[in-house]
């Protein structure tokens, strides 16, 4: 995307959202657009996920928002996106996480080059071993696909976008019968209602 204003609610490229100048566009999902941002008092580049304008029953968004945020503040490893701050900028709530520099595994299948044997099983090893430090915490990511795996220039991979996350002690957010999530990663029994 230009420095035209986008559908991420008129968010352009060149303006500031709180502290952070916006570069470029990283990606956009159901309730949010990410954005390559810098800090300018800081000069550090930035993941930025900023709640998109408009969203019908917006409250509802600004919760899951915020339970991102304490998701994905909750814990730490070297292959889970890492949170920075939260904020808000003319009522819209953003999450400043560290920047990947790479692409999502998703991309890098679409690319058509094989990966080795080695390659899959670190990355695999990799995402396994986040999931775990997520689980042993009490949380559940219930989102994870290739889109959602960030891979580096040294081959490492992050799991990323932790805002279907399910978690001991926080309110649910999904109705009873309402499944969230992508649906062909969900599995059968979720979609079975089970």
């Amino acid at each position: 995307m230009s420095g035209d204003q986008d559908h991420c609610g008129g968010l352009a490229v060149g303006e500031a959202v709180g502290p952070y100048l916006l570069e470029g566009v990283l990606g956009e999902g159901g309730m949010g657009c990410v954005f390559l941002a810098r800090r300018q008092d800081a000069d550090e580049l930035v993941a930025l996920k900023v709640l998109k304008a408009g969203l019908p029953a917006e409250q509802e968004y600004a919760r899951r928002f915020a339970h991102e945020a304490r998701a994905t503040a909750a814990v730490r490893h070297p292959h889970l996106v890492e949170l920075l701050e939260v904020g808000e900028h003319n009522r819209r709530p953003y999450l400043a996480m560290r920047y990947v520099a790479g692409a999502s595994l998703e991309d890098r299948l679409a690319g058509g080059e094989a990966m080795t044997a080695t390659e899959t099983v670190t990355l695999c090893a990799q995402v396994a071993s986040a999931l775990d430090a997520l689980h042993e915490a009490g949380l559940v990511h219930r989102d994870v696909k290739a889109a959602n795996v960030l891979i580096d220039a040294t081959g490492d991979a992050t799991l990323t976008d932790f805002g279907l996350a399910r978690a001991e002690g926080y309110t649910a957010l999904t109705r009873p019968g309402q499944v969230m999530g992508t649906i062909d990663y969900m599995a059968p029994e979720l979609l079975m209602g089970e």
